[in-house]
C-alpha cells in the first residue's frame, strides 16, 4: 500500500472515530502540558489547512489569552489551555506552528487574536484566511459601501447547513454570569468544550472553500490580502494607521444622500438598505446636528428602536441577558 493511500486510510479512520465519539461529545483533546503540545503540533504540521480561534478575558493587546483552539479538516479539535501552561508557545512549539508559512490558518475575525498573540507571546500569525474579511471584501465588490463584520452564525447560515451555533449566546450568558473570567480555568466543562470546538469546526472545510472560490472567481485576492494584513496589525502596531477617518467619511457620504433618496416623512422601519442602516448606526449622536433634519430624525428613531430591542431582550432573557 502506498504512503499516500495509508495516510488517506488513517484520516478516514480518524474521521469515523470522531463521528462515533461525537455521539457522546465533541472529538477533541485538551492540551495542558508541553509534552502533549509537542505531539499535537507534530500532528497539526501534517495539515494543509486548519481553523484557529482564541478565548480569554477581554481578549486583545492586554486582555489575557487563556485558550487557543485548532481544528483539523477531519473535525478533530485541539484545545490548548494556555492558562495552565503558557509554555505551549515556546517549548511546546505552538509559536512555530502558527508562524508556519505553508499551513493556512482560517480565522473568523483575527484582529483581537493577533494582538493578544503578538503582545503576550511574540507570535506573528502568518498565512491567515479570515472568513469575516473575505465576506467583507466580497460584499464591497458587489457594491456595498459599508459592509460590516458578520457574526459567525450569519456566515455559516449563508454558506453551510450548520445550525450547531444556535443558542451560543445562551451558553455565553450562562458562563459569563457564573464567572466573567470563565476561560481562565484549569478544567473546562462540557458546555465550554462544545462552545470552543464549534467556533473552529464550522470554519473548515465548507466555509473556507466556498469563500476561497468566490475570491478566485472575482479576482479579489489582492484586496483581501491587504485587508487581512491590516487586521493582523492595526490593534497592536502603532505604525499601522487606523482607517477610521476614511471609514467615517464614507458614513457621512451615505447619510448626505438621504434627502435625494428618501421622502421627508419616511420612517426608520421602512428603510431596508443595509448601508443606510449601518450609516445611521455608526454616525455619532454628537455629529447629527451637522446633517439635514431627515437624518437627525432617523438617527433618533434608530436609537429608540435599539433601546426597545434591548428592553425586550432584557424582559425575555432575564438574568441571562448580557449587554453587547
Amino acid at each position: 500500500m502506498s504512503i499516500h493511500r495509508r495516510k488517506l486510510d488513517q484520516r478516514e479512520s480518524v474521521y469515523w472515530l470522531c463521528v462515533k465519539m461525537a455521539e457522546d461529545g465533541v472529538c477533541h483533546k485538551v492540551v495542558d502540558n508541553v509534552d502533549d503540545c509537542v505531539k499535537a503540533v507534530d500532528d497539526l504540521l501534517q495539515e494543509p489547512v486548519v481553523a484557529v480561534d482564541c478565548e480569554g478575558i477581554n481578549l486583545g493587546k492586554k486582555g489575557p489569552l487563556t485558550l487557543l483552539q485548532v481544528a483539523k479538516l477531519d473535525g478533530f479539535v485541539y484545545l490548548f489551555n494556555v492558562f495552565v501552561e503558557p509554555k505551549v508557545f515556546t517549548k511546546g512549539r505552538l509559536k512555530s506552528f502558527l508562524e508556519n508559512r505553508d499551513i493556512v490558518k482560517v480565522f473568523h475575525g483575527c484582529s483581537g487574536d493577533s494582538a493578544a498573540l503578538k503582545c503576550q507571546f511574540d507570535v506573528m500569525l502568518i498565512n491567515v484566511f479570515d472568513v469575516q474579511m473575505a465576506l467583507f471584501i466580497i460584499e464591497k465588490s458587489e457594491g456595498r459601501q459599508l459592509p460590516y463584520a458578520r457574526k459567525l452564525m450569519d456566515v455559516c447560515s449563508r454558506y453551510t447547513d450548520v445550525t450547531s451555533l444556535e443558542g451560543k449566546e445562551d451558553v455565553t450568558a450562562k458562563l459569563y454570569k457564573s464567572n466573567a473570567a470563565y476561560w481562565a480555568t484549569k478544567e473546562f466543562t462540557p458546555e465550554m468544550i462544545d462552545y470552543a470546538c464549534a467556533d473552529v469546526r464550522t470554519l473548515i472545510p465548507e466555509v473556507y472553500e466556498k469563500l476561497k472560490s468566490i475570491l478566485d472567481d472575482k479576482d479579489l485576492w489582492r484586496g483581501f490580502r491587504e485587508r487581512v494584513d491590516y487586521e493582523l496589525n492595526f490593534r497592536w502596531n502603532e505604525a499601522v494607521k487606523s482607517n477610521s477617518d476614511e471609514f467615517m467619511s464614507v458614513v457621512r457620504k451615505v447619510l448626505r444622500q438621504f434627502e435625494s433618496k428618501y421622502a421627508s416623512d419616511i420612517a426608520f422601519a421602512d428603510i431596508s438598505d443595509e448601508d443606510d442602516i449601518q450609516a445611521l448606526r455608526l454616525v455619532r449622536i454628537t455629529e447629527i446636528d451637522g446633517f439635514p433634519v431627515l437624518v437627525r430624525r432617523l438617527k433618533i428613531e434608530f436609537l429608540k428602536n435599539e433601546l426597545k430591542t434591548i428592553e425586550e431582550e432584557m424582559t425575555s432573557q432575564g438574568d441571562s441577558f448580557i449587554a453587547t
